[in-house]
């Protein structure tokens, strides 16, 4: 799912823009806003199917907002910078998401075991299950001025 996640949103930014570059954000926003209700839907629902089925959207629309977050980077970005700066980005993702991430999880769900017992995992998974809700919002955010930054871009 994760690889139709990533096509898709940028084949549905790509759309987007091409009619209306001011809303290049919306594909990141939305995405990052259903990826919550996928995850908490995935962490409590009783029916394994539709546990399952919440958990295929959420590898759908975790990845969706690549493309776009690339394309708003590369847009604000000289060209000599470019290289440079999407390295920054994966560095920082790979650090932060699949370093402290795990570590994060593994640590809350040693603190919620006294009073959840051996639901504290479900448990500890709501926190990163909630933080696409600030990356939503700075997606919102940076998309606003992206278009007027992108024109004052100098040029090459």
């Amino acid at each position: 799912m994760m690889g139709i996640g990533i096509l898709a949103g940028g084949f549905l930014t790509h759309q987007i823009i091409k009619h209306r570059p001011n809303l290049i954000g919306v594909v990141p926003v939305v995405s990052a806003l259903l990826l919550p209700l996928a995850m908490m839907t995935f962490l409590f629902s009783a029916n394994a199917i539709i546990s399952l089925r919440a958990l295929a959207l959420a590898g759908f629309l975790i990845p969706a907002y690549t493309a776009p977050c690339f394309t708003m980077l590369h847009s604000v970005v000289p060209p000599s910078a470019r290289a440079f700066l999407t390295t920054i980005l994966l560095s920082v993702a790979s650090l932060v998401g699949l370093g402290c991430g795990p570590l994060v999880v593994g640590f809350l769900s040693d603190l919620f075991t006294p009073w959840a017992g051996p639901t504290s995992l479900r448990y500890a998974l709501i926190l990163p299950g909630l933080l696409p809700f600030l990356t939503a919002f700075f997606f919102y955010l940076s998309a606003r001025s992206l278009v007027e930054d992108a024109q004052r871009m100098p040029t090459l």
